[in-house]
């Protein structure tokens, strides 16, 4: 099965022993020099210590996860040190929901309501992994009645989408929009929640936007696009949503300080220090910047990486104190459409 990521195992110990202080029975097995900690509620967690000191071996770390994840029955949580160390309790309490212990929170005990963009950046910064991106549309997902020991008017969960661009598909065109993200408060489960949301979205704002568009001949419908991190999900709450599989993303390489193991894509840096012109028009800054897990071209040689690698050293010698840079490659990502037809004769 190839050469392993032989460091991979550091934070292994870090989460047998959250384990173990959480009451979770698991057992820490070794696979090709990869540690796989397996739990007694179902659920594989595979450990990734950051220690690549260059993109090559940080891809070569990925693959070598790959195979032994493509030897195994159901999918591993995927937990990088980067986000073990920097989302610190949240992470854990993320990590503990996924594993059963949760707040239950019924979607028909919820309300919908548009939030202010400050209101979804603090929540977002607080409950997702990527923290917050740049959107159009923001709703929460708010209590109408005490419950899971959470008060009524409680917001449990958010979601934003970006603005909404024609887009041609199959010889007519769309009404296209993106869930850029979706979060809910870490110890809590809102089951439903994610399709109260996008009902909503679709019937309040999507389908009412731009009226004009029902008058083109050409006009097919509205669509939304979105992303499963392969690092800690399949997806499959999309497609319970009424989403379908679309492609695979490719991974993205990141480059990561150890002084505040923040990830930082390397396609960003380099567009950062390398693009000229005029500012990216305002309708494309939601889908540049929510795209955290941007498409690192298939045809990238070596030296375009070696000018990016060199970029971020040359910006932590700028009077900065001298951290470590470490590089972890994700594993890509699955994109899912939800497609809304438009039927012209029941809207006449």
């Amino acid at each position: 099965m190839g050469t392993p990521c032989m460091s991979c195992g550091n934070i292994a110990g870090e989460i047998s022993r959250f384990l173990s202080d959480n009451g979770i029975e698991h057992e820490v097995t070794i696979i090709d020099g990869m540690p796989l900690l397996r739990t007694s509620h179902g659920a594989d967690i595979l450990p990734l210590t950051i220690d690549a000191t260059d993109p090559a071996a940080a891809t070569e770390c990925r693959k070598a996860a790959e195979r032994l994840i493509g030897h195994m029955e159901k999918r591993p949580l995927v937990i990088a040190q980067d986000r073990w160390i920097k989302d610190g309790e949240i992470f854990r309490k993320r990590l503990l929901a996924h594993l059963g212990r949760f707040r239950h929170i019924y979607a028909r005990n919820c309300e919908v309501r548009r939030i202010r963009k400050d209101v979804a950046e603090k929540f977002m910064d607080a409950c997702h992994s990527y923290g917050s991106a740049v959107s159009r549309y923001r709703y929460g997902l708010f209590l109408k009645k005490a419950q899971g020991g959470a008060d009524a008017g409680t917001m449990v969960a958010a979601a934003t989408f970006s603005n909404g661009r024609l887009m041609p598909r199959n010889g007519k065109v769309y009404r296209s929009f993106q869930w850029i993200r979706y979060a809910s408060v870490p110890d809590i489960r809102a089951v439903g929640g994610m399709g109260k949301i996008i009902r909503h979205f679709i019937s309040e704002d999507a389908m009412q936007a731009n009226a004009d568009d029902r008058l083109r001949p050409d006009f097919g419908g509205w669509d939304i696009m979105t992303y499963a991190d392969l690092e800690w999900s399949d997806g499959r709450a999309y497609r319970e949503t009424g989403f379908r599989a679309e492609g695979m993303k490719s991974p993205v390489m990141y480059a990561v300080s150890t002084e505040d193991w923040h990830r930082r894509p390397l396609s960003r840096i380099h567009e950062k220090r390398h693009m000229t012109g005029p500012d990216v028009p305002a309708d494309m800054q939601a889908d540049v910047q929510a795209d955290m897990q941007a498409d690192i071209q298939a045809d990238m040689q070596a030296d375009i990486q070696a000018d990016m690698q060199a970029d971020i050293q040359a910006d932590m010698q700028e009077g900065a104190p001298q951290w470590d840079t470490l590089f972890i490659e994700n594993f890509g990502s699955i994109r899912y459409r939800l497609l809304i037809p438009y039927d012209k004769k029941a809207d006449i």
